[in-house]
């Protein structure tokens, strides 16, 4: 499974759930996820592995919510480096991340009929 794949059950969930809204929330979601990056990325850089494993834990949960599972996945690897004091990981796993998520984005968007 790669980062881009989804939780189509979870995806299908969330619309049938929103309904209308979905696409306002998926929008909100990676825009605010684009600005998370930024700041983990800025978090790597200060060395602030605490607040960067805070970040990495959200991103962990809503990337879920949304069916992005392998998102989720890699986030929680992140914050688990994070918690160990890891930089080589923490880097390794950021960078899936920030390499990643657009493709991820690019395919929720579609599952829910959206041009992103």
């Amino acid at each position: 499974m790669t980062i881009e794949e989804l939780d189509v059950d979870v995806v299908n969930q969330f619309l049938a759930d929103i309904g209308d809204a979905a696409p306002e929330l998926i929008n909100l979601f990676i825009s605010e996820s684009r600005a998370r990056f930024i700041r983990m990325g800025q978090l790597t850089a200060d060395k602030n592995w605490t607040a960067l494993a805070s970040e990495a834990h959200a991103l962990k949960s809503v990337a879920k919510t949304y069916g992005l599972v392998c998102l989720g996945d890699v986030a929680d690897h992140l914050e688990q480096a994070c918690l160990k004091g890891l930089p080589r990981d923490i880097r390794q796993h950021l960078d899936v991340i920030q390499n990643s998520a657009e493709a991820a984005f690019k395919a929720l968007a579609a599952k829910a009929g959206m041009q992103n």
